[in-house]
């Protein structure tokens, strides 16, 4: 009997609305990828479904830096909020880290 091969499937990337959070496990960090805005980073989170990517925005990858792979983490989108120093708007996030039991 040979070998089973299962479908390779592309990666699914997370688009939240406001309130949704994504848990699960840092697999892999800082991975260039191409966007339609130029060059970005996601990092891909192992939850129960599968392998997710969620893209790095500047606020969000200050909050994963010091997060190291395999770390049970939860990533939660407020919303849009506006910086009062650049008067620009930007996606915020909550990122929290599992406590052993």
């Amino acid at each position: 009997m040979g070998k089973v091969y299962k479908k390779v499937e592309r990666p699914k990337y997370w688009i939240p609305e406001e309130g949704e959070y994504l848990e699960g496990v840092v697999v892999r960090q800082n991975i260039p990828v191409d966007t339609i805005y130029g060059e970005g980073e996601v990092v891909e989170i192992e939850t129960e479904e599968g392998i997710v990517r969620v893209m790095l925005s500047t606020q969000l990858k200050g909050l994963m830096e010091n997060i190291p792979n395999n770390t049970e983490i939860r990533i939660s989108f407020v919303g849009i909020e506006n910086n009062p120093k650049t008067k620009r708007n930007f996606k915020a996030y909550i990122v929290e880290v599992a406590e052993a039991e």
